[in-house]
């Protein structure tokens, strides 16, 4: 069991690094020539910007993926600073405060704190070294990713799961045909740029290359997952019992090729 003050981080390349903490979930922060990009926080404990600026002397903003705890909780560190998130998350900023009962006590920002984000959104970092937003609604409505568009990365939180599957059983989760059409668009984007390395919201769910586990994003992740949703919208996959952690409905565990999800019946519509 880790303390909950635990982090590790890595240097992925020059100018992009890595952290985790205690709960395994990620971190980044990406360079460029005038400021640097945070993006997500966890929910780990200690001077979580001690970690954070340990790796940049640039002044640091901060992006977020989606509006759950373990991506957002210390966006208060970051006031008087450009936080980015989604509209559609922020509209509903005191919903996810109260699904997390209690853990955001100390840590609430206001809907006023943040800078709004949506499809295309660019972020300049300086020096040619942009981070344009792509949408990917489903985990929550206002689930983004952020491309890194110079150096070719692409940082998706939990829009697409981290290499073991999605949690759409969550509070605020989508239908499964608005999370298929979201997917559906987002292959579209991603087929017109390079081949990029994607970078989860939880990196070390992926696994290590050249164990069995090992099942890193890729543009077939996106498709996989399309394909699952109308393969359950069919009634083709039935699914398996899975956990509810969050209420009292039915819960269930389905797979398609690299893609898997955990999802609420009354989401199959």
């Amino acid at each position: 069991m880790r303390p909950k003050d635990w982090y590790q981080t890595e240097e992925i390349m020059p100018g992009v690094f890595h952290g985790e903490e205690y709960e395994d979930a990620s971190f980044y922060l990406i360079e460029g020539t005038e400021k640097a990009l945070l993006i997500d926080t966890g929910m780990g404990e200690g001077d979580f910007r001690k970690v954070v600026e340990a790796w940049t002397e640039k002044p640091i903003e901060l992006a977020i993926t989606h509006a759950h705890g373990d991506h957002f909780l210390h966006a208060d560190l970051f006031r008087g600073s450009p936080i980015y998130m989604h509209k559609r998350d922020i509209d509903k900023l005191d919903d996810w405060y109260h699904m997390h009962d209690g853990l955001f006590a100390g840590h609430e920002c206001r809907k006023e704190d943040f800078t709004p984000i949506w499809e295309d959104s660019v972020i300049d970092l300086g020096g040619g070294y942009t981070v344009r937003v792509l949408e990917v609604p489903g985990h929550t409505p206002g689930s983004v990713v952020f491309y890194d568009e110079k150096r070719n990365l692409l940082f998706t939180g939990d829009a697409i799961g981290s290499g073991i599957g999605v949690w759409m059983i969550v509070p605020g989760g989508l239908t499964l045909s608005e999370y298929r059409e979201g997917l559906l668009h987002f292959a579209g984007r991603l087929r017109k740029l390079p081949p990029m390395r994607m970078l989860g919201g939880h990196l070390t769910q992926e696994g290590k290359p050249g164990t069995d586990h090992y099942n890193p994003l890729t543009l077939t992740t996106v498709t996989d997952m399309a394909r699952l949703c109308e393969e359950i919208l069919s009634g083709r996959i039935k699914g398996t019992p899975a956990e509810n952690k969050f209420n009292e409905e039915p819960a269930f565990h389905a797979e398609w090729g690299k893609a898997s999800m955990e999802y609420r019946l009354s989401q199959i519509r």
